[in-house]
């Protein structure tokens, strides 16, 4: 009997082990939001910079066109307000994305393990902030590539067969900055 449990033990073990080991595209992936400064004017932009960081064993891949701002609503910008309240504001375009293309595997950025992939963004404060005041403010990430993507290509094109975030992952979240717009 002692013999049999051991046995299921190692079975279940290894199982898990084999579970954890498989390719997860949101493995270990961390956010983070930087701006060049933490006082703006109205008049200024902020210079915002993403950073998505793979601190996993795996070697996940991102849909290029999830970390663009103007082309789908993947990142999200979240500002709030002093009193707690967010205000909507966001520089996405709302606009349905183009898929990736069949046989392209520039269309994905590759984060290998210990590595990140960056972009900077200008914004303009007063698109985001409706008045001076102190803010918070953050990202979240979810992928706009649908979970069936894959099914959209040959068997035999290499976007098959790679770790690709889709909108089944975890959201991401950014850190929290705080920004002061002055008049």
């Amino acid at each position: 009997m002692v013999h049999r449990l051991i046995s299921i033990a190692l079975l279940c073990s290894s199982f898990v082990a084999f579970a954890q080991a498989g390719p997860k595209a949101h493995q270990a992936l961390d956010l983070s939001i930087r701006t060049d400064r933490i006082v703006y004017s109205r008049a200024d932009a902020v210079e915002l910079q993403l950073q998505v960081t793979n601190y996993g064993p795996n070697n996940p891949y991102i849909w290029r066109t999830d970390l663009c701002w103007e082309c789908v609503q993947a990142l999200k910008l979240h500002v709030i307000a002093a009193d707690g309240r967010e205000i909507a504001s966001g520089p996405t375009s709302g606009l349905p994305p183009i898929p990736p293309r069949p046989g392209h595997p520039e269309d994905f950025i590759r984060i290998e393990s210990g590595t990140f992939y960056g972009t900077i963004t200008e914004l303009k404060t007063a698109n985001l902030f409706p008045k001076p005041g102190k803010y918070d403010l953050f990202v979240t990430y979810d992928s706009a590539l649908p979970v069936e993507f894959v099914s959209w290509f040959p068997r035999n094109d290499p976007a098959t067969n790679i770790p690709v975030r889709t909108k089944g992952d975890p959201t991401l979240t950014s850190n929290r900055l705080k920004i002061t717009i002055e008049k």
